[in-house]
């Protein structure tokens, strides 16, 4: 995709939408805390603590080690593994905290 924001005066900036990674992403939040909402289900604990709780420990456990095994063997910087698993934990911490809002 081409993606030009700083031309020459003469260029016209030209920006094109991809669809599909916005479609995948969409489907994953969704499929995500359903499997967050049966965690918790399951857990008994369907309150906004429990829901944080809950999402930290899924965190915890399966983002942050996946994530940083994959950036290790991809080389990243330790940085960039920072703010990649720091986003996923604000992300499922408010799936948690709805979720356990409004209940399962």
């Amino acid at each position: 995709a081409d993606h030009v924001l700083f031309g020459s005066p003469g260029d016209k900036a030209k920006w094109t939408f991809e669809a599909v990674p916005y479609m995948i992403a969409a489907v994953a939040y969704i499929l995500m805390s359903w499997m967050l909402a049966g965690l918790m289900g399951h857990l008994a604990n369907v309150t906004v603590r429990g829901g944080v709780m809950a999402a930290f420990f899924v965190w915890a456990g399966f983002v942050l080690t996946t994530t940083a095994v994959n950036h290790a063997f991809q080389n990243r910087r330790a940085t960039v593994t920072l703010v990649d698993v720091g986003n996923w934990l604000g992300v499922l911490a408010i799936m948690g905290a709805i979720i356990g809002a409004f209940g399962v």
